[in-house]
């Protein structure tokens, strides 16, 4: 019998089973690292090194770095920090361009995905608020000691990242107090 540290669902197997009583239920241990800052944790899966959202929805943000933008973008998305919303005209007199290049450069930041766009009005993505306030992406989850019976229907997804990628990626951004290797539980109905 194994021993690990794992962050643990609300939908236990049994309430995954119930919800799908005619489906296999398969269930994953996802690696992932608790990074611990000042007064919040981060929780970073180790497939693709994106910040957890949801381990519910198994739902992550890939988070950007500034490479990711251009001079000119990143002052728009600089700007765009200060404000709640805003329309293209909001930055004419801030930046003193034209609107038709600002409109340029802020399609550019919805493709990216460093922007949305929702009812006529554009705001900063909450991944790349994560490089100025990281704390809005804290976790309350607390890996618990847990021990795999073998022979069951587990499988461990083993990671592409190393903590030292993550640490270089995310130590620019976070202060970096302590790292705890754990392993989210995850069920899911098998082919879905």
């Amino acid at each position: 019998m194994e021993e690990f540290k794992c962050i643990l669902p609300k939908n236990t197997f049994a309430d995954v089973k119930a919800q799908n009583p005619d489906s296999e239920i398969v269930s994953f241990l996802i690696p992932c690292i608790m990074i611990s800052s000042d007064n919040y944790n981060i929780l970073i899966e180790m497939i693709k090194g994106n910040v957890v959202i949801d381990i519910e929805k198994n739902k992550v943000a890939k988070i950007p770095t500034l490479q990711d933008a251009n001079l000119k973008e990143l002052n728009i998305l600089e700007l765009g920090m200060k404000f709640p919303e805003f329309k293209t005209e909001d930055f004419v007199d801030y930046l003193q361009l034209p609107v038709p290049v600002i409109q340029d450069l802020i399609d550019s930041l919805l493709k990216k995905e460093l922007l949305e766009y929702e009812d006529g009005m554009y705001k900063v993505a909450p991944r790349f608020k994560f490089l100025y306030y990281p704390k809005i992406f804290a976790s309350k989850e607390k890996p618990v000691k847990i021990k795999v019976i073998e022979n069951t229907n587990l499988s461990m997804i083993k990671p592409t990242y190393h903590i030292g990628t993550m640490m270089e990626k995310y130590g620019k951004t976070i202060s970096i107090n302590s790292i705890e290797e754990c392993f989210i539980l995850y069920h899911k109905p098998k082919g879905m």
